[in-house]
């Protein structure tokens, strides 16, 4: 008995969401939302690695994950690139819905980045307003 409650809480515990190591800082005067994608190994087509995330104006945030953006890009991406997509909060929808046809709508601005670029900037990743 004493060895299952503790099994359950184990499991309970392991299987929780925690806060990547990738950080999208806003610096612009309006609120942003930023969506995650890497182009999938299987089908080709983008698909999304973390919940959108709203960031403030002039805030930061992390994206919520169960496993790191490290390890989507290295074992579930065909190009190993992250693709971030920065948009209005009122887009969220036509955005989680319509990842694939992102690049060709001139409303987003998308930034992209490999593995060791984003090594490069320390997994910080600036959002400025143009």
């Amino acid at each position: 008995m004493k060895y299952s409650i503790f099994i359950i809480v184990f499991c309970l515990a392991a299987c929780h969401y925690h806060q990547d190591k990738l950080l999208i800082q806003n610096g612009s005067k309006k609120e942003i939302c930023s969506e995650l994608l890497i182009k999938s190994k299987v089908g080709g087509k983008y698909q999304a690695v973390a919940a959108n995330l709203e960031t403030q104006a002039y805030d930061s945030g992390h994206p919520i994950r169960r496993s790191s953006i490290s390890s989507e890009l290295q074992n579930n991406s065909a190009d190993s690139i992250l693709y971030i997509v920065f948009h209005r909060y009122s887009d969220r929808e036509f955005v989680f819905k319509n990842p694939d046809s992102l690049f060709f709508n001139s409303r987003f601005k998308f930034k992209k980045f490999s593995k060791s670029q984003l090594d490069s900037l320390n997994w910080a990743v600036k959002y400025d307003e143009q």
